[in-house]
């Protein structure tokens, strides 16, 4: 009599022990996965090479303030550029160039996505720079930016000529 109830024992720890094991490993998963749900998308500027770009915030609208998408740029080219004005170029737009391979958005002058950088950028150099949404725009909470970041530039060596490159690749969610 006594073995029957050991065994009876038994085979209850042995159930009720596997059940919870499984039960708690359920939890740790979804505990694990949990943790990047709240923001699956990820705030990203990606560098070309010779460029440096991070720092990535974005602001949508408040009211009648425009949203605000604020990153640090730098270029480590090697000659210092005297003027500088930074372009966004929506994913949607970056297939759309002139003849001369320069974005046709930077081409038409948006002054509603671009920021002059003051004094210009001087190789190894970073600025801060903020570009707003287009009049009449509205980029709301959970708006995505998703598009290149261009510099318009002249350089020291030859003031009078006007450059245009793709510094990095943005990706950033409004909050």
């Amino acid at each position: 009599m006594k073995n029957l109830k050991l065994q009876s024992a038994m085979e209850y720890l042995i159930t009720y022990g596997w059940a919870i094991l499984i039960i708690a490993i359920v939890i740790v998963i979804a505990f694990t996965f949990s943790q990047n749900s709240g923001n699956p998308l990820q705030t990203a500027c990606t560098p070309l090479p010779g460029f440096a770009c991070n720092s990535v915030t974005f602001l949508a609208n408040r009211g009648a303030s425009p949203a605000q998408a604020t990153f640090i740029v730098g270029q480590n080219t090697g000659v210092n550029w005297p003027t500088v004005t930074i372009y966004y170029i929506t994913e949607a737009n970056s297939s759309s160039f002139t003849a001369s391979g320069i974005p046709s958005q930077i081409y038409n002058k948006p002054n509603e996505v671009d920021a002059v950088i003051p004094g210009g950028l001087q190789s190894g150099q970073t600025a801060q720079v903020s570009i707003y949404s287009p009049p009449g725009i509205t980029w709301g909470v959970g708006t995505v930016l998703t598009g290149t970041i261009w510099a318009e530039y002249t350089t020291s060596t030859n003031p009078s000529t006007t450059y245009y490159v793709e510094m990095a690749r943005i990706i950033a969610k409004a909050a």
